[in-house]
């Protein structure tokens, strides 16, 4: 399968396995993180090694553990296999910057499905392009997308300044259900 990712260009990011409970398994999946690494070096892809993530400190599975915040949580479900939503956040975390290189590195991305066969035959468009992250400086600096450390631009619309950037309450006008002032105002005129 590497041979296959790799002739093709894409970049191939291996993730290895997460210990799974059961007497037999934490050797088998151990054994085989061990096969998987080995051939991960030769092929020259990168390997994420999860493992150290989701065992205790003698290496055996564990049900509950820090999560990426460091508060234990359960991050396995019932079946000893699967994740809950703060261990696959937590898988998330360990692989993240493996991803980010990859990123780095470019991706070409194929749009299966085309009618049109590519130029060596396969029934794909060729690459659309390399997928970058919008961001470059985001990406060594660990900011979020969209987070900047300047000033915010001026905006032409003061109230939107002020109500989404400043959190400020617009008044409402007289009578309208959210206007809370008292006393209120007389709506209407008796004859």
């Amino acid at each position: 399968m590497i041979a296959a990712l790799k002739t093709n260009g894409a970049p191939v990011l291996w993730i290895g396995l997460p210990a799974i409970r059961g007497p037999r398994t934490i050797g088998d999946i151990s054994y085989l993180n061990d096969i998987y690494r080995k051939r991960a070096e030769k092929a020259g892809i990168i390997y994420a090694d999860i493992w150290n993530g989701f065992v205790d400190d003698q290496g055996q599975y564990i049900v509950q553990g820090p999560d990426f915040e460091g508060q234990i949580r359960r991050l396995r479900s019932s079946d000893g296999v699967h994740f809950t939503k703060y261990g696959a956040e937590k898988l998330a975390h360990y692989i993240e910057h493996d991803v980010r290189r990859a990123l780095k590195q470019g991706i070409s991305v194929a749009v299966p499905g085309s009618e049109e066969p590519n130029p060596e035959g396969v029934g794909t468009r060729g690459a659309i392009g390399p997928v970058v992250p919008l961001n470059e400086n985001a990406v060594e600096s660990g900011e979020l997308l969209g987070a900047h450390n300047g000033p915010a631009p001026a905006s032409s619309d003061s109230i939107a300044t002020r109500v989404l950037s400043r959190g400020d309450a617009i008044s409402a006008p007289a009578g309208r259900a959210d206007d809370f002032s008292w006393p209120r105002a007389l709506r209407f005129r008796p004859r």
